[in-house]
């Protein structure tokens, strides 16, 4: 076998081992954690991963929430974990040094579902006017990574009874919707 295959192999066994797995739900929650529910969707080359982590810029987060369609498997969808009650950020990374793309502020109360909303990272051309640097009007068409969290309880709240039927879906609900994303210091 040759060397470039090995590595090939060895990052997507990596890879596949580093993803959301599925909750048990023989195991009673930890004292002190909540539940996180919330969905992802990336259509986006600029998104590798979305995760919940306490830093904006990080090799390990606490959680990924894998998004996209990489060798065509999709792995977007309703996600529900486990987390320490406490802040955190839903971020978007991509590359080798965890280049983060966006980050929206949440919190993860003890003893509650949290639910996130349903977050979605999508490439869109757009039109850029500007003067370059000799002073010369231009126009380029330019790729733009947009995100927006939105809610869609509803729907996801049936996703995950049909992914937990026989989970206790007696645990408070707490919106933690974001409004608006963290400014990032470039």
């Amino acid at each position: 076998m040759k060397v470039p295959a090995v590595i090939t192999i060895t990052a997507l066994m990596a890879g596949c081992s580093a993803m959301t797995q599925k909750m048990s739900m023989d195991d009673s929650i930890p004292t002190g954690n909540g539940l996180v529910a919330m969905s992802a969707y990336c259509k986006s080359p600029q998104v590798q991963t979305m995760a919940v982590s306490s830093k904006v810029k990080t090799m390990s987060p606490e959680q990924l929430v894998r998004c996209g369609k990489p060798l065509g498997i999709n792995f977007g969808g309703i996600k529900m974990f486990s987390l320490p009650a406490g802040e955190y950020y839903i971020i978007g990374q991509g590359g080798m040094f965890a280049t983060t793309y966006f980050a929206y502020e949440v919190t993860v109360e003890a003893g509650k579902i949290n639910y996130f909303g349903y977050a979605e990272a999508v490439n869109k051309a757009v039109v850029k006017e500007y003067t370059d640097s000799r002073g010369r009007e231009r126009t380029d068409v330019v790729r733009e990574l947009t995100v927006s969290v939105t809610d869609n309880y509803e729907e996801d709240l049936a996703a995950l009874q049909e992914e937990y039927p026989d989970y206790p879906w007696n645990y408070e609900v707490v919106m933690s919707i974001p409004e608006k994303a963290y400014d990032i210091a470039k």
